[in-house]
């Protein structure tokens, strides 16, 4: 005999139930090669479309959307052309428009760092010119590195964009 008492063993046992959640039921799954495959949809081959004797009128393109960022748009009455080249390429993962997102990126920070405006998670002002100068001079670096791959338009108004930089640290020490 052992020298436990009864409730000694109620504590060995589980206070615990396991229940299976699943939505598949085991009894309701066919075995691997009981498996019925259904046939794949036959589909009917294309209808020929007859030519017509009316000339077919070419749908009106639809307005293309301005992607231009608005530190880029340029004056209303301005150039077409100069406009048209200013649109990033419609993929984002070019190296121009990776550049130009991390261009914006750095005059936004640059001028949270100024303290010329507020910082978007805190909604402080506190001025970091050491930070906002090292920001502003690794603008510049970018901009020289790849500015060739811009249309000159872009290359123009980014040039602008870093002597307004330059400008305001200036007024900011």
């Amino acid at each position: 005999m052992t020298d436990r008492p009864d409730n000694e063993h109620e504590e060995e046992t589980p206070k615990f139930k396991i229940v299976d959640k699943r939505r598949i039921d085991v009894d309701d799954v066919e075995p691997a090669d009981e498996v019925e495959e259904e046939p794949e949809p036959v589909e009917p081959p294309p209808a020929k479309e007859e030519p017509s004797e009316e000339p077919e009128s070419e749908p009106e393109e639809p307005e293309p959307e301005d992607d231009v960022p608005p530190q880029f748009k340029m004056a209303p009455g301005a150039d077409q052309d100069a406009q048209e080249a200013m649109k990033p390429e419609e993929d984002p993962l070019t190296y121009m428009n990776i550049l130009l997102s991390f261009l914006q990126t750095l005059i936004s920070v640059a001028y949270v760092r100024m303290g010329m405006v507020a910082h978007p998670q805190t909604r402080l002002i506190a001025k970091d010119m050491e930070e906002a100068r090292k920001i502003i001079d690794m603008y510049e670096v970018l901009y020289n590195h790849g500015s060739a791959a811009f249309p000159e338009q872009v290359t123009q108004e980014l040039e602008r964009v870093l002597q307004d930089l330059k400008v305001n640290y200036v007024n900011n020490l």
